[in-house]
């Protein structure tokens, strides 16, 4: 892009967006950002989006929408257009391959926001895996090891 945008490391928040079967890829990409490369990020439906969140985009940001062959292709193509006119770097990630049923495409489209956050996860502070602030996912609210 020329810009210093073309690669993660250019932004300053991330947002992923899908609908029906993929909407599970915007929230674990979303937290794969958060707690793999401490990245502020959150994920939305795709029509969520347009009725507010839409504003606050800006230059330093960037949207990814899972947009899989299926029923919510033209949806979601459609907004990857409007949204390109809010100066944001848009990213739309397609199918793996051509005809592949919608309600198979999660497994596969969560694959490049793996590696971008894997990517980002290398370049901070730290290791990989290590949480600063989050308790284990093993402990419920009450502090105490659920089992124990």
């Amino acid at each position: 892009m020329g810009d210093g945008r073309s690669s993660p490391e250019g932004f300053h928040f991330f947002c992923f967006l899908g609908r029906g079967y993929c909407l599970s890829c915007a929230s674990e990409a979303a937290l794969l950002f958060q707690e793999l490369a401490r990245q502020p990020s959150s994920w939305c439906n795709g029509a969520e989006f347009r009725q507010g969140p839409i504003e606050v985009l800006r230059r330093e940001h960037a949207v990814f929408v899972f947009a899989p062959d299926g029923p919510t292709r033209n949806l979601n193509s459609a907004l990857v257009q409007e949204l390109r006119s809010t100066g944001a770097r848009v990213v739309e990630v397609g199918p793996a391959w051509a005809d592949l049923p919608e309600h198979l495409a999660a497994i596969t489209q969560i694959i490049p926001a793996q590696f971008a956050a894997y990517r980002l996860a290398m370049q901070n502070e730290g290791r990989l895996g290590d949480f600063r602030f989050a308790a284990e996912t093993t402990e419920n609210e009450y502090g105490t090891a659920i089992g124990g």
